[in-house]
C-alpha cells in the first residue's frame, strides 16, 4: 500500500541545531591555518587543488558560523515580537560557500605575494636591488584571514542581504506580505512550548504551513522534525494497536455492504490510538538501538512532551529503560 512520503527542509531547521552548528564550526575553523599553508605552495602543480579546498573549508566555515551567531540574535527582545524578518538558509548557505571560494581565488596571488614579502633585517644588493638573505624579522607576516578579513565579511553580509530580499519578495509574491506573522503559535502548545525566534527566521512558520481543524491550528509531523524533534513509542502499543486494526478490519470487510465507510475510519483513527513522546531528533538513534536500557535511569534523556489523541503535553519525564522505537508522528496542539 502506498503511504505519502514526509520532506524535510534540513537547512531551514539549521537555526534549530546549536550543537551541530557548533560542531561544524569548530570542524572547519582549522581552515584558517589551512589558508596560510596553502598560499606557500602557489604556482606548484597542486597548489591550485590546496587552495580550493581550503576557500571551500573557509566557506563552510562562515556559513555555519554566522547561522550560529543568527541563533544568539533570535533569543534578544523585539519590539514586535508576532513578526519575523525571513531569509532563505539554502539560498544563504549556498551562496556563502561559493562565493568565498571566488572572492578568496581572486586574491589568490596577492595573498601569496605577501607571504614572500616579508620584512627582512639583512640583504645583499644584486645589481642595486636588495634581496632577502635568509635573516627576516621577528615581527612575522599578516595572515591570510587578516589579509582577506574585510572581503570576508563584506560577502557575507552581501549573500546575508541577498537571501532576506530573495526570501521577502517570494513571501510577498505567494502571500502578499513582506514579513512572517509568528502570533498564532501561541494557540499551539506544542509550538508555544519551542519558543517562536525573534528578529530574523528561515523556519517555515507561517500559519499557512498549519492545519487547521475547527478553530484549532495543528503542526504538521514535517514541521516537528525541522524544529529538532522526533516521535518514539512504545513498541508494544504499536503491536496491541496493529493487532486491534487488523481484526477491527476484518470484522469491517464482512460488514462493508451495511457500513462502507468503517474501514476508513479504522486506519485515521489507528494513528492517535498510540501514546506518542517527543524526543530531541539528537537522542532517536540512542533511544531507539537501546543503549539507555543498560545505563541508569537518571543518565536517559528527558522527554520534550507527550501526545495523545493530537494533544500535546509538556513532560520532564526521562525515556527510562523502555523498549521503544521512531513512529513518523501525528498533527499535534
Amino acid at each position: 500500500m502506498r503511504k505519502p512520503v514526509m520532506t524535510f527542509d534540513l537547512l531551514a531547521g539549521l537555526e534549530r541545531r546549536k550543537l551541530l552548528l557548533l560542531m561544524v564550526s569548530l570542524g572547519a575553523l582549522p581552515s584558517m591555518l589551512y589558508a596560510d599553508v596553502s598560499r606557500i605552495y602557489y604556482g606548484t602543480t597542486n597548489g591550485n587543488l590546496i587552495w580550493y579546498l581550503s576557500t571551500i573549508l573557509i566557506g563552510i566555515f562562515i556559513a555555519f558560523s554566522t547561522l550560529l551567531g543568527l541563533t544568539f540574535v533570535q533569543t534578544l527582545p523585539c519590539p514586535w515580537p508576532n513578526h519575523l524578518v525571513t531569509f532563505s538558509p539554502a539560498l544563504f548557505s549556498y551562496g556563502t560557500i561559493i562565493s568565498m571560494v571566488i572572492v578568496w581565488n581572486n586574491q589568490y596571488a596577492d595573498i601569496a605575494m605577501a607571504y614572500n614579502n616579508a620584512p627582512f633585517l639583512l640583504a645583499y644588493n644584486v645589481s642595486g636591488t636588495f634581496r632577502p638573505s635568509g635573516a627576516y624579522a621577528s615581527s612575522g607576516i599578516d595572515t591570510a584571514m587578516i589579509l582577506m578579513l574585510e572581503r570576508t565579511y563584506t560577502t557575507m553580509g552581501i549573500c546575508l542581504a541577498v537571501s532576506i530580499v530573495f526570501s521577502t519578495l517570494r513571501r510577498k509574491l505567494f502571500f502578499g506580505i513582506c514579513l512572517m506573522h509568528v502570533g498564532w503559535t501561541r494557540t499551539n502548545s506544542f509550538l508555544d512550548g519551542c519558543r517562536a525566534p525573534r528578529w530574523l527566521s528561515g523556519l517555515a512558520l507561517d500559519q499557512s504551513n498549519a492545519i487547521k481543524i475547527g478553530n484549532k491550528l495543528y503542526c504538521k509531523p514535517s514541521t516537528q522534525a525541522v524544529l529538532g524533534f522526533a516521535v518514539i513509542v512504545d513498541s508494544a502499543s504499536t503491536t496491541e494497536v496493529s493487532s486491534r486494526k487488523k481484526s477491527t478490519g476484518q470484522s469491517a470487510s464482512r460488514k462493508a455492504s451495511i457500513q462502507p465507510n468503517q474501514t476508513a475510519s479504522v486506519t485515521s483513527k489507528s494513528n492517535t490510538e498510540v501514546p506518542m513522546a517527543l524526543v530531541s531528533i539528537y537522542s532517536l538513534v540512542p533511544i531507539v538501538v537501546g543503549i539507555f536500557r543498560w545505563l541508569p535511569i537518571a543518565l536517559s534523556p528527558r522527554l520534550h512532551g507527550t501526545v495523545e489523541k493530537n494533544a500535546f503535553v509538556h513532560s520532564k519525564q526521562r525515556v527510562g529503560r523502555g523498549n521503544y522505537v521512531h513512529h513518523r508522528g501525528t498533527c499535534i496542539n
